[in-house]
C-alpha cells in the first residue's frame, strides 16, 4: 500500500505537536518502515524531531535527505535554517552555512507572505558577511 506511511506521519506530527519528542521519534521510524523512507516529509518530520531533541547532526542529516528528495521542500529548508540559527551567535565566523537555505527559501516562498522574512534574513546575513546584499538593488546609473 503506497500511503501506508501516511497514517504514522500524522501520528508523528501530533506527538511532535504534543512535544512528545519519543513517541514522536518512533511514529516517524514506523512512517519509514511502512514505505515513507522516499517521503520528504517523513524525514523532515524526523529532522524536526531530532532538532527538538538537542541532535543537530542527525536533524541536519535528515533534512538534507529531505532535501535530496525534493529540493523544493520549504518546511526541509526552513527546518535547515533554523538549525543553523541555533548553532550560531551572532558574528560567529561560520554564519555563511545559513546562506544555503536562506537563498533557498527567497526562492521557494516568493510568492508568499513568508518570502519577506526569508529576504529580510539574508539580506542582513550577507551585509554581516560583508557581501552585496539582495536588497542592494541595481548598481546607481544602470537601466
Amino acid at each position: 500500500m503506497a500511503s501506508g506511511w501516511k497514517p504514522h506521519l500524522a501520528e508523528a506530527t501530533k506527538f511532535y505537536r504534543a512535544d512528545e519528542l519519543d513517541e514522536a521519534f518512533e511514529a516517524s521510524k514506523c512512517a519509514l518502515k511502512a514505505g515513507g523512507d522516499e517521503s520528504h516529509q517523513v524525514h523532515t518530520m524526523i529532522g524536526a524531531v531530532l532538532a527538538k531533541m538537542d541532535d543537530p547532526d542527525r536533524a541536519e542529516a535528515a533534512y538534507r535527505r529531505a532535501i535530496e528528495l525534493d529540493g523544493a521542500a520549504a518546511q526541509a529548508w526552513a527546518g535547515l535554517a533554523t538549525l543553523y540559527e541555533g548553532q550560531f551567535d551572532d558574528g560567529d565566523d561560520n554564519r555563511e552555512i545559513l546562506e544555503e537555505p536562506y537563498e533557498k527559501l527567497v526562492e521557494l516562498t516568493k510568492e508568499t507572505p513568508k518570502a519577506t522574512a526569508w529576504k529580510t534574513k539574508l539580506a542582513a546575513l550577507q551585509r554581516e558577511l560583508g557581501r552585496a546584499s539582495i536588497d542592494d538593488g541595481p548598481p546607481s546609473g544602470s537601466g
